[in-house]
């Protein structure tokens, strides 16, 4: 009896959704197009509540892809048979019925990973296939055409990212960011540019809360992983979305200038955080390592498995274990702290050539807390005779920094 029901309810959904569909060729009327989405979606998402997904998914997932070809029916239909310009809010339907359709299916079938990609290779190629005719029929509809290629590479990438299990979720974002920035200023669309900046959002936030811890064990190879991958992806899709900006950035508002700055911040702190978490992970490989070596030599009760290492070493073994992770640990400090130094000059470097004045204001912040972290936490875990030495040098080099700033400070502030 339920599952009659289920079949006459959404036959008769169909049959509303079709009759939407008809009334839309002719009156092109988006928000009744919006409503029927929308009903139709709450109305699947409420059976799907039900509980009974086993019974039910294949019938939900037929009805489902039906619903998702009516809409994208109703969108395109003008502009393949009418041959008129599509606008923004047919692009944010197809977005949506896109995105809602991909989740109830993977919702529906989330075990599934060989069947999803496949699923999503599938959306990739009829989004191709629907862009191809469009084009072919409607030449001057750029929004289209620009559109729905966006959406192909998304799903692309998504299919890729579940085959191979990696962390391509943040990487179709991170594409799907750029290729809405793009397309805003192919098509002077500030509407697009907004979903551009959600996304880049959404992806600094992934990155942030999903791939910045990385578990470091005999499998972990530096640069060479998963979260390389993402931080990559992204920092790329940051950088294409400044060059779009400031290629365009005589078409943007005094507003809108200011998201350049934003985004090379962004992509700056990511590159460097990226780069940090793989020259810590390095040097926690070593202490992997270390610790599984000296764990298997020891007794259970003098090992301490909260800190990573023997409690008091005792024995000659033990002394020479404590001194190596101690110089691990050492070197792990010393060779971020190298390393930030190394980037900020690099970004000074790159602010005198592009004449830009936050890259070399970043560069001198970065140095700045180099020089903090440097005093503050490398000094005192250095042998004595090492800690003097570098006291010395680094106020020498404070001092020389001051002595050149009272100098030419009047030109150091048209510099900077």
């Amino acid at each position: 009896s339920e599952s009659r029901n289920i079949y006459s309810l959404f036959i008769y959904i169909t049959l509303l959704d079709v009759g939407i569909l008809g009334v839309s060729f002719f009156k092109k009327w988006r928000a009744l197009n919006l409503i029927g989405l929308f009903g139709s979606l709450v109305i699947t998402l409420s059976w799907m509540s039900l509980g009974r997904p086993g019974e039910d998914k294949w019938a939900l997932a037929v009805f489902s892809s039906v619903f998702f070809l009516i809409f994208t029916a109703a969108t395109i239909s003008h502009t393949i048979i009418k041959k008129i310009k599509s606008e923004f809010y047919d692009s944010l339907l197809l977005l949506i019925n896109a995105i809602s359709y991909f989740l109830v299916i993977l919702s529906l079938f989330e075990r599934n990973k060989n069947g999803m990609s496949f699923f999503s290779f599938g959306l990739a190629i009829f989004y191709f296939v629907v862009a191809y005719i469009s084009f072919s029929y409607n030449k001057e509809d750029k929004a289209t055409a620009l559109f729905l290629p966006g959406l192909s590479i998304t799903f692309l990438t998504i299919a890729f990212g579940i085959m191979f299990q990696q962390h391509w979720i943040t990487v179709a974002w991170s594409v799907e960011a750029a290729i809405l920035a793009w397309i805003s200023f192919q098509l002077r669309q500030k509407n697009f540019r907004v979903f551009s900046l959600i996304m880049f959002t959404l992806v600094l936030i992934r990155l942030l809360f999903f791939h910045s811890y990385l578990p470091v064990n005999d499998l972990y190879i530096i640069l060479f992983n998963k979260r390389v991958i993402a931080f990559v992806a992204s920092i790329l899709a940051f950088g294409f979305a400044i060059w779009i900006y400031g290629k365009n950035k005589m078409t943007l508002s005094e507003e809108e200038k200011k998201i350049i700055s934003i985004l090379v911040i962004v992509a700056n702190f990511l590159t460097i955080l990226v780069l940090s978490q793989e020259v810590y992970g390095f040097y926690q490989k070593q202490l992997f390592f270390e610790n599984r070596a000296r764990s298997s030599a020891i007794a259970p009760s003098q090992y301490d498995y909260s800190y990573g290492y023997q409690r008091k070493p005792f024995d000659e073994a033990g002394q020479k274990y404590y001194k190596t992770v101690q110089s691990i640990r050492n070197r792990q400090s010393i060779s971020l702290s190298i390393l930030w130094a190394l980037y900020s000059v690099g970004l000074v470097a790159i602010g005198f050539l592009r004449k830009s004045r936050l890259l070399r204001v970043s560069g001198i912040l970065i140095f700045g807390v180099t020089i903090f972290k440097l005093f503050i936490v490398d000094l005192w875990s250095l042998g004595q005779l090492y800690r003097i030495i570098a006291s010395i040098g680094l106020g020498i080099i404070l001092l020389a920094t001051a002595f050149v700033y009272q100098k030419y400070k009047d030109r150091i502030k048209q510099i900077i």
